[in-house]
């Protein structure tokens, strides 16, 4: 994803390629179904691929594919103390979520940042 220069808008641009390949462990196969890990081969520059840029995307036929959100509204659930950290005391509590935050979000395999533009009083802890 890239922003307009114009105005900062995001601009998601579709990466066209053709599948040459599809792997699983050290097999070749044929199709793909859901589930596991599949290697696919691509036509694609694999600058690309660096770092694992492309992971957590989708791919699939032209046209075929979910749109593309910039805002989403969530309903949350917030623990009541800090999973995966040595207690400390009664610090340890999760405070609630503000306008203006920071929060990292993970969807499957994906992780990335966004800014809270909104709360309202109407989540799941009330």
């Amino acid at each position: 994803m890239t922003k307009n220069q114009e105005n900062g808008e995001p601009i998601c641009r579709p990466i066209i390629s053709r599948v040459i390949s599809l792997n699983a462990e050290h097999n070749e196969l044929l199709y793909a179904i859901p589930g596991g890990l599949i290697g696919v081969g691509l036509t694609i520059d694999p600058f690309l691929t660096k770092g694992d840029r492309l992971v957590g995307n989708v791919m699939g036929n032209p046209g075929s594919l979910p749109n593309t959100f910039i805002e989403l509204e969530i309903k949350y659930h917030l623990l009541m103390r800090l999973v995966g950290v040595k207690s400390s005391g009664e610090g340890d509590r999760v405070s609630e979520i503000e306008k203006g935050e920071s929060l990292m979000v993970n969807v499957g395999s994906t992780s990335t940042g966004c800014d809270v533009l909104d709360t309202s009083s109407k989540n799941v802890n009330s």
